[in-house]
């Protein structure tokens, strides 16, 4: 038999292995319920870092789009050009080709 120092009771061996035991399950369950806390923080945190990155990404692509806006705009305006250019340059020459008949079909 063993006994503890402050208690005149007598306690087993087997009775002192399973209070070891005990505490030692209980620091473990403390050590492992901190280490979940600080994986929840560092999850959280990287979550928050991809949350921003994410605002990021969507503000490039807001400007992309602007952009993308701006050269649509730009090659609007450049196909009315041509197509006024082209259909102006055609209705010239055909005026031009009905104003002298000779020089169309040459002269006898």
């Amino acid at each position: 038999m063993w006994r503890c120092k402050g208690n005149r009771n007598p306690i087993s061996m087997s009775a002192r292995l399973s209070i070891d035991y005990e505490i030692q399950i209980r620091e473990r369950i403390v050590r492992v319920e901190e280490e979940l806390k600080n994986q929840r923080e560092l999850m959280k945190r990287g979550f928050d870092l991809v949350e921003k990155r994410f605002e990021q990404i969507d503000k490039r692509f807001e400007q992309i789009d602007k952009r993308f806006d701006a050269l649509i705009r730009r090659l609007d305006r450049f196909m009315r050009w041509s197509l006024g250019i082209t259909a102006s340059s055609v209705f010239a020459i055909i005026g031009v080709l009905k104003m002298w008949p000779l020089a169309y079909y040459g002269a006898p």
